[in-house]
């Protein structure tokens, strides 16, 4: 039976995942998966300095989007293990040889703490090693793009990945608050507006948790302000 230890390919891992108790097997695969992806997630930085703007923000809204719905519904089960072994074999492709050994020793630290009966998603993506050069220099100008998209609440999106880089604890409310739209609305808003949805949701949230009055504006890491109440936006047609 492979361990979680000989995890180093999309094979071994396969063979792990397959090898879990059948009660919490959908549940690893997912969770592998999607911390996979997030590792992964800066290398778009690449397509980002070939696209044209409309282009290059469809791609970056879309992949964030796909990873948060994933991140909610990591506890969910909801992914099979082929699935989960070829995403993650897919988080190198993009990466050199040095990083994807670093990439695969990530995933082998969230598989022995599946395996030690721990839950890695509050945790560190890169566990307790630097990522590699190539996704530390990545990330920056991904966020430096988007935090230059003044006006359109990117920094919802920034916060909240760093959030996953550093290891900020799974939060149900706040981590719903990026995927409550339905799908229709996903489709026919553009990620501006979908942007400033989310800011008031994250708004609302803070808004609840703290004394009657007191100031709810959330400001971004950039130092932008993006709150409910603060920066209104147009009515819908």
């Amino acid at each position: 039976m492979t361990t979680a230890a000989e995890i180093k390919n999309e094979e071994s891992l396969l063979a792990w995942l397959n090898a879990r108790p059948e009660k919490t097997r959908k549940q690893d695969a997912v969770t592998i998966a999607c911390r996979a992806a997030l590792r992964a997630l800066p290398l778009m930085a690449k397509d980002v300095e070939r696209r044209a703007a409309e282009s290059r923000d469809k791609l970056l809204f879309s992949s964030f989007r796909a990873i948060s719905a994933s991140w909610l519904y990591a506890g969910s089960g909801s992914q099979d293990a082929e699935i989960a072994a070829a995403a993650a074999a897919r988080a190198t492709a993009d990466a050199d040889a040095a990083a994807a050994d670093a990439f695969w020793a990530a995933v082998r630290s969230d598989a022995e703490m599946i395996e030690g009966g721990g839950n890695p998603l509050g945790k560190p993506l890169w566990h307790d090693n630097d990522p590699p050069p190539e996704i530390t220099a990545a990330w920056p100008k991904l966020k430096a793009h988007l935090g230059g998209v003044h006006g359109e609440n990117w920094w919802v999106w920034t916060d909240w990945y760093q959030r996953r880089l550093d290891g900020t604890p799974f939060s149900e409310p706040r981590d719903r608050a990026y995927v409550f739209l339905e799908k229709e609305d996903w489709d026919k808003n553009t990620p501006a507006e979908i942007n400033a949805d989310i800011a008031k949701q994250l708004a609302l949230l803070i808004a609840a948790e703290r004394p009657l009055g007191e100031n709810i504006g959330i400001v971004s890491p950039e130092g932008q302000v993006g709150a409910v109440g603060l920066a209104p936006t147009e009515p819908r047609s």
